[in-house]
């Protein structure tokens, strides 16, 4: 039977790499915050999170929102904050 045929054969799980990135994530953002910025259901964050079985094409778009979000806190960092006298 092909694997397309079997719903279960297109899941995995987020490694623990992963799901520790999303914690820090939440920490530094808060939870909805960090959903809304990740643009994924709160379902769908809390399976991820907590490890359980999701679809690859899911996991892959949570990875992608991460890295895409995580580049864009690491270029705002570097910025200066002070907006003073302009």
């Amino acid at each position: 039977m092909p694997n397309s045929a079997n719903p279960k054969a297109q899941e995995t799980k987020a490694d623990e790499t992963l799901r520790r990135r999303l914690a820090e994530f939440v920490e530094k953002h808060g939870e909805k915050k960090a959903i809304d910025l990740l643009e994924t259901p709160r379902q769908t964050f809390a399976r991820v999170i907590a490890g359980l079985s999701v679809r690859r094409a899911t996991l892959a778009f949570v990875l992608a929102q991460l890295d895409k979000l995580a580049s864009v806190d690491t270029s705002d960092a570097s910025k200066g904050t002070d907006h003073g006298d302009e």
